[in-house]
């Protein structure tokens, strides 16, 4: 009884921490501005996937996501040329992963979530990696990984979400 007196001791301050910002550099519980970062991204994913707009998709990406990505326009024109679902739909989720950072007055968020998207054709996971602030680094501000995974891949290909977090653009990896 003692033991599980300690752990859900811990477990409380853990997330009394995290709820109220304390933690440097950590997770964070997400506040409704995050989520409605979260899901005005989603819906501008899913609004230029379906009219195949290169240009505002390479909008979306960082400058950093450009640097560090392999070539970040040619994934985007193999994606286009790979995707042809439509009448997509968003299906609601729990809320993104929120990273909060404040370390010598610089701040920094990065958001991370993922949602169900139901197509004609197919349904997908699409996950996504956002740096929504950096004042230390502005130019990493913006869409940092995008990785859009058919049904019948999601348990091979949805993995802890830093190890999915590679800059670009991503549809079914293994085919890429």
């Amino acid at each position: 009884m003692k033991y599980i007196s300690k752990v859900l001791s811990i477990i409380l301050i853990f997330f009394t921490l995290c709820s109220c910002g304390k933690v440097g550099n950590s997770m964070n519980m997400f506040k409704d501005e995050d989520k409605n970062f979260s899901d005005n991204l989603i819906a501008d994913i899913v609004e230029i996937i379906e009219k195949k707009d290169s240009n505002k998709l390479t909008e979306l990406f960082s400058s950093t996501a450009k640097k560090d990505a392999v070539n970040l326009e040619e994934e985007i024109d193999c994606f286009f040329e790979k995707f042809s679902d439509s009448n997509m739909k968003i299906e609601e989720n729990a809320g993104p992963i929120v990273y909060d950072g404040n370390e010598n007055g610089h701040k920094s968020k990065k958001i991370i979530n993922w949602y169900e998207v139901y197509a004609e054709k197919n349904n997908y996971t699409i996950f996504f990696v956002a740096w929504v602030e950096n004042t230390f680094d502005k130019e990493k501000v913006g869409l940092y990984t995008l990785r859009v995974i058919e049904e019948k891949d999601f348990d091979e290909q949805f993995i802890e979400h830093d190890k999915m977090e590679i800059a670009g653009i991503y549809y079914s990896p293994t085919v890429n």
